[in-house]
Formats: structure tokens, C-alpha cells, sequence
């Protein structure tokens, strides 16, 4: 799944088409995920004018690269708003310019969302039974990290993050993970990876490309609506760097492996 250099896919079946009772967050830089879903994939700013403009996708589904390099030019431009395909208006967004992820560099578009220090993107209204209902639930992301660290949030009060890849890994989920302290798996930085954190009833997995590297019990809960932040995170240090393609959230999905094979 490459925003630069693919070849031409077959006409477009949604991958997640078989999943949309299971679906409860969808976001993808690089593709449309879903047949049901016809807007746009993201919305990008230009860094000299602050012009904006939506980027939408080709007959087989993948970003419109020539769209994006069209309205880029040879300046460089960052994402205000990665759009739901999930059927949520509550997109992944950020209004604040220094704090948005970039999406070109004098004009070569980078492969996903790049996330410098200091920046994030967030749902604003990220209702906590998207990350809770359910048996099995599983948060999976494609990504490329630059820096270990906290790859996603809840916030206004530091109650969740994820330090993916290398060092130690901190699970404070809500209850769909729970807390897991332990060494991970090193040498992945700087190479895409499918990652992701599952509940299986009372027992928390994290994977990396399809193998199962921590185990740990379930526990932690969230009280309220939060909101969700990708990026830095209020916990003010340890923020995860790197590049993203796609983040999905499935609720009361029986296979959670299967569903980390989707984006391979």
C-alpha cells in the first residue's frame, strides 16, 4: 500500500466490505477501505498560500496521487483532516498549522502521514464504546517509526498510550488492552510494519506483522468520552515520530489476527 511508485490495482472491492458490523474506526492515506464509502480520503493544506484542498482516490480505490502532487507543486503541504470511512463525521483532525503532520516535502509526496515532534492529529468526540463494546477488540495500524513512543492517546487526561515498537512497551488502554510492561521486539525501526493491540476476552496481545510479541491481562477502564489523539500526546514527552498509512479500531471482531492480514 504505497502512495508513490504502485502499480495499478484490479477494479475496487473495499477490503473491509466483509467487516462493516465490526468496523468502529477507519482511516487510510492511501486507499478507499470501503465500497459504501464515496468522499474523500484526506484534506491537505498548502504551506505557501494556506490554500486547502480534499484528496480523493482513483476507480481502483488508491489515493489520487496526481491530484495531491497537482495542487502541491513544488511546496510543501500537511493534512487538516483524515476523513472517516466508517460513517463517523468525527474525523481525525487538526486545525493548529505547526501542529499538523506533513504530506509533502518541496513537493515529492511522502509515502503516508509524517509525524515530526510535537505533532498529532486527534477525533474530537471519540465515544469510549468505539474502543470497548465487545468481546474481541483490536487496534491496528500500519506505520513506519522514525522514534519510540506513544503512538496513540486518549485524552484530556493521559489515560492511554502505546510504545510500540522498541524499548519497552507501556499498555494503558482503556478496557480493550489493559496494562502490559515488557521488552519488545527490536530492529524494526525505519520499515513498514502492521501492528496491533488486541483484547481477546481477559487477555491483552500486542503483534507485530502477524506475530504475537507480549501477552498480558486485560484491565484499566475509561469513564467518559475522550478524546482520541494519534501523534503527540498529552503526556508531554515520549511521543511516538514515523509515518502512517492506515489506523482501523474493530469492535467484536473474532479473529483479530485475520483482520491485521487485511492490510498486508
Amino acid at each position: 500500500m504505497c502512495m508513490t511508485g504502485c502499480g495499478s490495482r484490479a477494479a475496487f472491492t473495499g477490503v473491509l466490505d466483509d467487516h462493516t458490523s465490526n468496523i468502529a474506526v477507519a482511516l487510510s492515506l492511501t486507499r478507499r477501505l470501503l465500497t459504501s464509502y464515496t468522499g474523500a480520503l484526506f484534506r491537505v493544506r498548502r504551506d505557501a498560500d494556506d490554500a486547502e484542498q480534499d484528496i480523493g482516490y482513483l476507480a481502483n480505490g488508491d489515493v489520487d496521487t496526481s491530484a495531491l502532487q497537482t495542487f502541491v507543486g513544488s511546496d510543501n503541504a500537511f493534512v487538516t483532516t483524515v476523513y472517516r470511512q466508517d460513517g463517523s463525521s468525527d474525523h481525525l483532525i487538526q486545525s493548529t498549522t505547526s501542529s499538523q503532520p506533513r504530506i509533502a516535502l518541496a513537493g515529492v509526496i511522502d509515502d503516508g502521514l509524517q509525524f515530526a515532534a510535537g505533532q498529532m492529529m486527534q477525533i474530537p468526540s471519540a465515544a469510549q464504546s468505539a474502543y470497548t463494546d465487545g468481546t474481541n477488540i483490536q487496534v491496528l495500524c500500519e506505520i513506519e517509526q522514525t522514534a519510540d513512543g506513544r503512538m496513540f492517546d486518549f485524552g484530556p487526561d493521559n489515560i492511554s498510550a502505546w510504545f510500540p515498537l522498541a524499548g519497552t512497551v507501556y499498555l494503558d488502554l482503556p478496557y480493550p488492552a489493559g496494562r502490559v510492561s515488557a521488552a519488545t521486539p527490536g530492529g524494526l525501526t525505519g520499515s513498514w510494519h502492521v501492528c496491533s493491540i488486541e483484547r481477546e476476552g481477559a487477555t491483552v496481545r500486542l503483534r507485530t506483522d502477524g506475530s504475537v510479541d507480549i501477552t498480558g491481562a486485560a484491565g484499566g477502564s475509561i469513564s467518559a468520552t475522550s478524546i482520541f489523539m494519534i501523534g503527540a500526546t498529552t503526556g508531554g514527552s515520549g511521543a511516538w515520530t514515523g509515518s502512517m498509512r492506515n489506523f482501523i479500531i474493530w469492535k467484536d471482531c473474532a479473529s483479530p489476527a485475520a483482520r491485521a492480514a487485511l492490510l498486508a
